[in-house]
């Protein structure tokens, strides 16, 4: 019988996924409420960035460190420490929000005092996605991974919308009550969720749970896919609000809109094909990755050559189907090239790649629309292209480990 048919499997995989998607809500409603809570407090703009920016680097540093350590402590303390470090951490923000609006802090202390609770919330949560990635690979037979990385990241998907929808919603209510209940949310998952997660995967004690490295030979290709659809993605974000203004003609409000409604759809679209298509049409992990990069050029190549917002809407769906079969195809396939005793540190090491595309892509973006509006479009096809051929190049794994499948407790 398969792992992902087991009676205890099955109960973790959705106690993740619900732990997925309460922190994707909390991390949707910080990161679109930050800077305008900032304003809202005295800070500058360039104060709120640095605060936001700061912290996903020290995220992304954090995660080979936590990857490594839920070999050995187990995937669950991972993954609680990552939600317990976020509840507190919001119900600190808004003890500082409430301060300042008080007037009993400074603005110089308030920064200070933010920055350095999001540097170390950023330190506790940076474990929670490797961890789960991890989790998701113990909890899941080699035919039901691409499957299983399409439900956690839809999961997380789905918590951003949400939190976006909330952050809507709750409008300037997000200040100090917002935070708080947020803080709450996460507190009570923790408590109730967290602690009920069942360790599939019984931690290996000791130097055991690092035997062996990794088999980088074989993953740089994966990692270089991660590295580059993470890239065109943080390009996309950064660059679709300004060609509205400036090659369409919109304002900024309505291009905040628009932009706004075109990037929920990509994720929703996302969502929608990891929840439905993976499950449905049950393609091997290269497979899907290859139809993935694929249909991505095919979006970008429509979204550099759109003369209005209707066909520029339509290649952003077409990259949100494209996302949803890449990103679960790609960590499919890194979580079959290594064995049970490394999947948290592969985790990890894929963490940084998403992490740097993340990072330079918006920088890239910026740069790029100051020559042309369709110019960091064709980046993205270039990439995209790159992509394409990493995807049908070499050999990758499909039903079996490589050169860890022994190591530490030698057992899958």
């Amino acid at each position: 019988m398969e792992p992902a048919e087991r009676p205890a499997q099955k109960v973790g995989l959705g106690l993740l996924l619900a732990i997925l998607v309460a922190n994707g809500v909390a991390h949707s409603v910080f990161v679109i409420a930050m800077p305008i809570i900032g304003r809202q407090l005295g800070l500058a703009d360039v104060q709120t960035g640095v605060i936001l920016t700061v912290s996903a680097v020290v995220m992304m540093l954090a995660a080979p460190s936590w990857g490594r350590y839920s070999e050995r402590a187990g995937r669950r303390a991972v993954v609680a420490a990552g939600i317990l470090a976020s509840g507190i951490f919001l119900l600190a923000v808004a003890g500082v929000v409430f301060l300042r609006q008080s007037l009993l802090l400074t603005l110089p202390l308030t920064f200070c005092l933010l920055f350095g609770l999001r540097l170390l919330q950023a330190v506790g949560v940076g474990g929670v996605m490797p961890a789960s990635q991890a989790y998701v690979a113990d909890a899941t037979g080699r035919a039901a991974r691409t499957r299983g990385m399409g439900l956690m990241g839809a999961a997380f998907g789905a918590g951003t919308i949400l939190g976006g929808a909330a952050a809507a919603i709750l409008g300037q209510w997000v200040a100090v009550p917002g935070l708080l209940g947020l803080g709450v949310l996460l507190l009570l998952v923790w408590w109730g969720l967290c602690r009920r997660l069942p360790e599939i995967r019984q931690p290996v004690p000791g130097r055991m749970a690092e035997r062996g490295a990794l088999p980088y030979a074989t993953l740089w290709p994966m990692l270089l896919l991660t590295f580059c659809a993470l890239l065109i993605y943080g390009m996309l974000q950064q660059v679709i609000g300004l060609r509205l203004q400036d090659q369409f003609g919109y304002s900024s409000a309505e291009a905040l809109r628009a932009t706004g409604i075109a990037m929920m759809l990509t994720m929703a679209v996302m969502v929608i094909v990891q929840l439905g298509f993976l499950r449905f049409f049950d393609w091997p992990a290269v497979r899907v990755l290859r139809w993935g990069c694929s249909l991505l050029v095919l979006a970008l190549m429509l979204a550099t050559f759109s003369n209005g917002y209707g066909q520029l809407l339509i290649s952003m769906v077409l990259v949100g189907g494209a996302m949803g079969l890449v990103f679960p195809g790609n960590l499919a396939l890194l979580s079959l090239a290594v064995g049970a005793n490394a999947q948290g540190r592969i985790a990890g090491v894929n963490g940084v790649s998403k992490g740097l595309g993340l990072a330079l892509g918006p920088v890239s973006g910026a740069a790029l629309h100051q020559f042309s509006v369709s110019a960091p479009f064709v980046l993205g096809i270039v990439l995209a292209l790159v992509m394409v051929l990493l995807a049908f190049w070499g050999s990758y794994p499909e039903k079996a480990g490589t050169l860890l499948e022994c190591d530490g407790a030698g057992q899958i």
